[in-house]
């Protein structure tokens, strides 16, 4: 969770300046590619960190082979999130309440799963570890 803080916060304003330097559909596809870049990069790599994770001292690993994960794993993991967060652009409050609803469940799931896996770990077949 805190890596996921960190993570935002350090993408806050360049997404933002994107949303605001280009007309609205432009916009958000550059944020996406941006944000999106930024988790399959770097989660992808040797370390299987973003800077959020080194800061939270977690990296993110292949279930199957408790090495660092593909760029398949990592935008499946990412894409999951994408996924539920689309859900708010229709601007509808009954479809962001179930976009918040999904996102919430998604980070508590941990709590009641043995391998504390979120819900798009678990798809990604992949599982976030202490360093």
């Amino acid at each position: 969770m805190a890596a996921t803080v960190v993570d935002n916060l350090l993408l806050l304003i360049p997404t933002t300046a994107l949303l605001a330097l280009l007309p609205s559909a432009l916009g958000t596809a550059a944020a996406l590619v941006l944000q999106g870049a930024y988790q399959i990069v770097l989660l992808a790599g040797p370390r299987g960190q973003t800077v959020g994770n080194r800061l939270a001292g977690t990296r993110v690993r292949s279930i199957s082979t408790d090495g660092p994960i593909t760029v398949r794993q990592a935008s499946w993991r990412w894409g999951i999130v994408v996924a539920y967060s689309a859900l708010t652009l229709p601007n509808r409050p009954l479809l962001t309440a179930l976009a918040g609803g999904i996102g919430l469940f998604d980070v508590l799931f941990p709590l009641a799963n043995v391998e504390r896996q979120t819900i798009h770990d678990r798809i990604a077949a992949t599982v976030v570890v202490r360093v």
